[in-house]
């Protein structure tokens, strides 16, 4: 079931582009990408590191090299795992305190969000917007997720420097209930 809902999810975040094409430009499919890595490995997991460790190394993803690590890992304690593919280089981090971090070098907030958004209306996931935050080095929006009766923090987040090697991230971190 779980399986279905997933390749569902996939199939609207690929379509999303098609909907908002008179408004924003069409997401970047580095951007449609990590969002949809981000339902398979941090929405689908959540709050199970060892179930989201074990499913990414049966899909054979592989652990980062240690300058990968120094880079997305770096003083935290987790696993991180290197998805590049041909579509754009693509990092996922599994912290022991639960935290899930998708780290692109595509996409931006305006082509992110609404991918989020219709995951939220999909899945229903009680996705509650919370703040931002705006400084030279990122651009963040806060929000709140509740799903399997757990409060989660998703912070979406772009770098405003084009030529940076990480363009955008998400990130879900478990609340205190």
């Amino acid at each position: 079931m779980i399986a279905r809902i997933i390749v569902l999810c996939i199939a609207l975040v690929g379509s999303v582009s098609i909907a908002h094409a008179q408004t924003t430009p069409a997401p970047s499919a580095g951007a449609r990408r990590a969002v949809g890595v981000f339902l398979q490995t941090c929405l689908n997991f959540a709050g199970s590191t060892l179930g989201l460790r074990d499913f990414l190394k049966k899909q054979d993803i592989p652990e980062l090299n240690p300058q990968g690590r120094a880079i997305f890992v770096r003083d935290h304690v987790g696993i991180g795992f290197d998805a590049s593919n041909n579509v754009g280089r693509l990092a996922i981090v599994s912290e022991d305190n639960g935290v899930c971090s998708i780290f692109t070098d595509q996409g931006n907030l305006a082509q992110i969000i609404p991918l989020i958004e219709v995951l939220n209306k999909t899945l229903n996931l009680q996705l509650q917007k919370t703040g931002g935050k705006e400084t030279g080095s990122v651009h963040a929006r806060y929000y709140t997720v509740t799903m399997k009766d757990h409060t989660y923090l998703l912070v979406i987040s772009e770098s405003p420097n084009p030529n940076s090697t990480i363009q955008a991230a998400m990130t879900l971190s478990p609340q205190s209930n």
